[in-house]
């Protein structure tokens, strides 16, 4: 008996080992059958979840019915459009070209001092120049030498003025050019008169004008005695010897 069942085993195992992968198959599309079956008899309810409630009715949540937006307005705006004053051009004033104005600028010059006016001291002619730094003969003394003054003709008892205005400065007799008188005039300049009479006409400090008589022609300048009558008129600036004529001409 036990031979039998042994046989009827090894029988069913070999036809399952013959015949498993069509058995497998077989299972496979059997379940495959009632997997089809389940879904197409119970449908969508059977599967789908009960719906999603919050507190309130207001608050459920269906899974089924598709949610809708709530319609939102916008009320309507008028743009705001802003204005700005309109701009006035500046007043231009209007210029008439004959009446341009030019700006007055006020012209400094320099301030000068005239000089002192001068005058000659007679009315004679020059008989000899002042030579400056040039040597010249003199008659006289027999040398050349400098001539630093200037020598006026006249005749003795003629009367000399004074060159310019100023203060008498000296009053004195000199051996060798007589009697002189000296004056201070403005710009440091002094005039000295030479051969003039051994009389006292002007004092010291007096104040005199141009052509204020000082004296009067002695022909008294010995160092200049080989010459006709005449005076002797000597300037100076700041103590340098100048020409008397530069101020006359």
């Amino acid at each position: 008996m036990q031979e039998e069942n042994k046989g009827v085993l090894a029988r069913v195992l070999g036809f399952a080992e013959d015949k498993g992968f069509y058995i497998i198959l077989g299972l496979c599309i059997l379940a495959i059958g009632v997997s089809g079956y389940v879904l197409f008899f119970t449908g969508d309810g059977a599967l789908a979840p009960d719906p999603i409630t919050l507190e309130g009715p207001e608050m459920a949540l269906s899974t089924t019915a598709p949610m809708t937006r709530p319609a939102i307005t916008v009320p309507a705006t008028t743009p705001v459009v802003r204005t700005e004053p309109a701009r006035t051009p500046p007043e231009v004033a209007v210029v008439n070209p004959t009446e341009v104005l030019v700006p007055v600028t006020e012209v400094v010059r320099p301030v000068t001092v005239p000089e002192a006016q001068f005058v000659p001291p007679v009315s004679g002619t020059v008989i000899r120049p002042f030579s400056g730094s040039e040597l010249v003969f003199d008659e006289t003394m027999g040398d050349w030498r400098v001539h630093t003054g200037t020598d006026f003709a006249c005749s003795e008892g003629d009367a000399v003025a004074v060159m310019a205005a100023g203060t008498v400065s000296a009053v004195f007799s000199d051996p060798m050019r007589g009697f002189c008188v000296s004056v201070k005039h403005e710009g440091g300049l002094v005039s000295t008169t030479c051969g003039l009479s051994l009389n006292e006409t002007v004092k010291v400090g007096q104040e005199v004008t141009a052509g204020t008589v000082i004296g009067t022609a002695g022909n008294t300048v010995l160092a200049e005695s080989a010459q006709p009558c005449h005076i002797h008129v000597e300037l100076t600036r700041d103590g340098t010897h100048v020409d008397p004529m530069s101020l006359l001409d």
